[in-house]
């Protein structure tokens, strides 16, 4: 769980990131073969991939580890993507480039130089904006296919139309394995730091700031916590430039749906990638022996709108979807607790916001 980088924002607790922890050669075979068991078990499943996430996983220390994950994936024909910093992409191209076709890299650009390297900064509190953009440049020529994330809140949102022009005189977006993604920094583990925007609000901010014919150009597009819940009035009059279409959902997430397995060096299996390091959110085990707990598996699995009697009496159920269950958790004491958090309030405010247009077409 180690990182290199100390971004104010993460919602992982630096103290984990100080740690030397890395999966080790058993430990990536065992995984590997309770992932098997885990497929065998879970015909509902209908596909599967796999993601590298930290921490950093793409550290000096954990290569040949990495080299391992990526051939036994390859093996299953499984799909991958790594979210990483980009910090040392350039020591991983020997290893990684024979399975190009096989992964999507997801890489954090906050900003100009000038912003990113106060928010993407090292241990030591050096920048890293031009390392990261050197390496993007190198594996966009070697076919890798490229997710540009920019986090955004308060402290960078205005920079949004600078660093879009800046991809574009670099050409990224001429290379049809780039794109780009835009994200809400958010504080579900609660420490997510100041400045924290609504959804709504970012989307709303970018579009004034930003030529629509820009967006196009650098291939923008927006994660899912964007089209939770204005999305599908968005997409009706014609506001949104999310090219996702909405599709009302059960569950609030991966996690939520039990179809979310994170194995971490620490031999425990956990039901979601933002509570790791905690053994009290464990599912299971898979190191010393395989054993899924299904009594605490289960309170996963089953969360859903359906089941959870305060969202079937809701107006916006199925765009909430009921909530983050780690945040239930932390204000309820219970993953199967509906957290309707600011849901309804970011609804209507985005309501309010469209509603001269809405009326002026009338």
């Amino acid at each position: 769980m180690a990182c290199n980088l100390r971004c104010p924002y993460c919602f992982e607790p630096h103290k984990l990131h100080e740690t030397s922890q890395v999966m080790t050669e058993s430990q990536v075979e065992a995984a590997f073969e309770a992932l098997d068991a885990i497929r065998e078990q879970r015909k509902d499943l209908s596909r599967a991939g796999y993601n590298l996430f930290g921490g950093e996983p793409l550290l000096p220390t954990t290569k040949k580890i990495v080299e391992s994950v990526v051939q036994k994936a390859a093996q299953r024909h499984l799909y991958g993507s790594i979210t990483t910093n980009g910090t040392h992409l350039h020591q991983f191209v020997d290893i990684l480039y024979p399975y190009r076709t096989l992964l999507l890299f997801q890489i954090t650009i906050d900003g100009s130089q000038e912003i990113h390297d106060k928010r993407r900064i090292t241990a030591g509190g050096k920048g890293t904006f031009e390392q990261i953009i050197s390496n993007i440049e190198l594996y966009l020529s070697k076919g890798f296919k490229i997710d540009v994330r920019m986090n955004l809140n308060e402290e960078n949102i205005h920079i949004v139309p600078e660093l879009l022009q800046y991809l574009k005189e670099k050409k990224f977006p001429e290379y049809d394995n780039f794109c780009l993604s835009l994200s809400p920094v958010t504080n579900y583990t609660g420490l997510g730091g100041e400045g924290i925007m609504a959804p709504h609000e970012v989307e709303a901010r970018v579009r004034e700031q930003v030529p629509m014919n820009l967006l196009k150009e650098v291939k923008v597009g927006l994660n899912g916590d964007f089209s939770r819940l204005n999305l599908p009035v968005s997409k009706a009059i014609g506001e949104s430039f999310i090219k996702d279409e909405f599709m009302p959902s059960l569950f609030y997430c991966e996690a939520s749906g039990g179809s979310f397995y994170v194995f971490a060096p620490d031999g425990n299996i956990y039901p979601c990638n933002q509570i790791i390091a905690d053994p009290s959110w464990a599912i299971g085990t898979y190191d010393s022996e395989f054993y899924i707990n299904q009594e605490a598996a289960d309170l996963w699995h089953g969360r859903d709108v359906s089941n959870m009697p305060q969202c079937m009496e809701c107006s916006v159920a199925f765009l909430c979807s009921g909530g983050c269950p780690v945040m239930a958790n932390r204000k309820y004491g219970s993953p199967m607790a509906s957290y309707c958090g600011t849901s309804k309030k970011e609804l209507h405010d985005y309501l309010d916001s469209v509603a001269p247009k809405i009326l002026s077409q009338v």
